[in-house]
């Protein structure tokens, strides 16, 4: 059984609403809390994909349009860079890191270059694309990012042993390839 227990707006400046939904999964004795980012309008490059999810105790699966690898790694990587020093989001770093590593032979690399340059085009953020080594550099010599990654890695354990300059290197190889 599910129930909602909150639903909060996730952009506040957006020409689309999106959303985060949060919800309680009960099952006999077991709850846990789930959430849900739904979002309308978002350019997705190439195209969206299509999953399908078999459920576990029912004979059915369900059908997701979602984003794909491409578009959810321009998103995260034109947000390190845009956000730059000010960056607050050690999860990007961590999600760009595992997801190159995991899925490193199934990424179209200049399709997903032009994915970034895409979504920096979409969000007006080109200039920060544009000096990726610049920005680079700034994110690898500031302090503050590097607090706020080694805190990260201490709070969770499965990013220990990640470089911040590991993550970073893996940016400026996505960029580098056009």
């Amino acid at each position: 059984m599910f129930e909602i227990v909150d639903i909060k707006n996730i952009h506040d400046i957006s020409e689309y609403d999106d959303f985060r939904v949060s919800l309680k999964a009960t099952f006999f004795t077991i709850v846990t809390n789930i959430k849900i980012d739904i979002t309308t309008g978002d350019l997705i490059i190439p195209h969206e994909v299509d999953y399908c999810y078999k459920l576990m105790f029912e004979d059915r699966s369900i059908a997701i349009k979602a984003y794909n690898i491409n578009t959810i790694l321009a998103e995260k990587i034109e947000t390190v860079l845009a956000r730059n020093v000010s960056n607050t989001r050690a999860r990007d770093f961590y999600d760009i890191y595992v997801l190159m590593t995991l899925h490193e032979n199934d990424i179209d690399r200049q399709g997903l270059c032009a994915a970034v340059w895409e979504k920096a085009a979409d969000r007006n953020s080109v200039a920060f694309i544009q000096n990726y080594q610049k920005h680079i550099a700034d994110i690898n010599n500031s302090p503050e990012v590097a607090r706020i990654w080694i805190a990260y890695c201490a709070k969770y354990s499965y990013a220990q042993g990640i470089k911040l300059g590991d993550i970073l290197s893996i940016i400026e190889k996505v960029l580098t390839i056009e």
